[in-house]
């Protein structure tokens, strides 16, 4: 019998079958003598692929999910409108519309990926984009190392600017679920977690 979407179910499957699949890879006489980087690896590999398959029923809508999804995009197609840089107190020092479209655009990708690895490395992109932004900028200006203080209003000015990635489920922003938990705590395999 096909059960409904469960997060918290679906996810224990998830990690009971791909640490099931670590233990086989590992006792098994063809991976003898690979590197632990090789097994992580091949781990990777078949997190993607299941992943990949089962994407259409780990984000599947129901009712509740379309309808917080269409009042998030709503707020957030609100506050596109007239957040400034200003308002989060974002120095104009640290303001490049160039580096931030580049930031945009890496976490607009996260639309094109099933696996939570991939997701994550777009929202890592995003992330180095503004770092070297900021490095870069206080450089220039002679200013002071920049810290979180620094990164997280242009973060959150991005995000807030990223169109089109925002207010479906496999986007960036979850409104059910956090990210971490969906993609990472609950799909990772856990023993890459532990490291």
């Amino acid at each position: 019998m096909n059960k409904a979407p469960d997060a918290e179910r679906d996810g224990a499957a998830v990690q009971e079958f791909l640490a099931n699949m670590e233990a086989a890879f590992r006792a098994h006489s063809l991976w003898s003598g690979s590197s632990e980087e090789e097994l992580e690896s091949a781990g990777e590999g078949l997190e993607k692929y299941v992943m990949t398959k089962l994407f259409p029923r780990v984000f599947a809508s129901v009712p509740e999910d379309v309808k917080a999804d269409e009042q998030l995009h709503e707020k957030m197609a609100l506050i596109q409108q007239f957040i400034r840089p200003e308002n989060l107190d974002i120095k104009p020092t640290f303001q490049n519309e160039t580096s931030w479209l580049l930031a945009q655009k890496e976490l607009q990708k996260i639309n094109m990926y099933k696996a939570p690895r991939d997701k994550l490395v777009c929202i890592l992109n995003c992330c180095k984009v503004i770092s070297n932004l900021l490095i870069n900028a206080s450089l220039a200006s002679n200013g002071d190392h920049p810290g979180a203080d620094e990164f997280l209003p242009v973060l959150i000015y991005v995000t807030i600017k990223t169109r089109n990635s925002i207010g479906s489920r496999s986007s960036l922003l979850l409104h059910k679920h956090a990210f971490c938990r969906v993609f990472y705590y609950e799909y990772r395999c856990q023993s890459s977690l532990n490291g």
